[in-house]
């Protein structure tokens, strides 16, 4: 009636945002699969016939699994050492490859766990890897709302962190 949604509304809308987000950013599943059983319908990856992109870039191999477990970790122990700090999800994206800059040093994000422990992941896995850990709420993001209205996303540690002890493994791209 305020115009304003609900704590319940507001998760329901979240978990849609991050199912949207999971789908577009997985690059295993037969996508006719996710789609058909999204809708409630049977379909085997199998009958896919290498028609959809994810299918197709398995079997050429462009894609391999890596186990992330360790530098979920890392992530998981950094935000813990931080947790007054407003960081983002990209200003995290740029802590994990290390990049140089006066604010990395000015803020000691260089001497976190995680910081250039990349390793030769591209920035697109490296979104895609701590998109995937805000998903099942490892981390979660704090709406922040700033200097003229603007809508600002804070990294945290989410209700999940405690229970990692393995991620399994993501996906990447060769």
């Amino acid at each position: 009636k305020d115009g304003y949604a609900k704590g319940h509304d507001v998760r329901i809308h979240m978990d849609n945002i991050h199912m949207v987000v999971a789908f577009c950013e997985n690059i295993t599943d037969c996508r006719r699969v996710l789609i058909l059983n999204y809708l409630g319908e049977e379909f085997s990856a199998l009958e896919c016939g290498d028609t959809c992109d994810n299918c197709r870039d398995r079997s050429t191999g462009e894609v391999a699994e890596r186990d992330m477990t360790q530098e979920t970790q890392n992530v998981i122990v950094s935000v813990k050492l931080m947790p007054q700090a407003n960081i983002t999800l990209i200003q995290m994206a740029d802590i994990f490859r290390g990049c140089q800059g006066q604010k990395m040093y000015q803020s000691n994000y260089n001497t976190l766990p995680m910081y250039g422990r990349s390793g030769d992941l591209g920035r697109t896995d490296i979104e895609r890897f701590l998109h995937l850990l805000i998903v099942s709420e490892v981390l979660v993001e704090e709406v922040k709302i700033g200097l003229h209205d603007r809508v600002y996303n804070y990294v945290r540690i989410g209700p999940e962190a405690e229970k990692v002890t393995t991620t399994g493994t993501i996906v990447v791209s060769d």
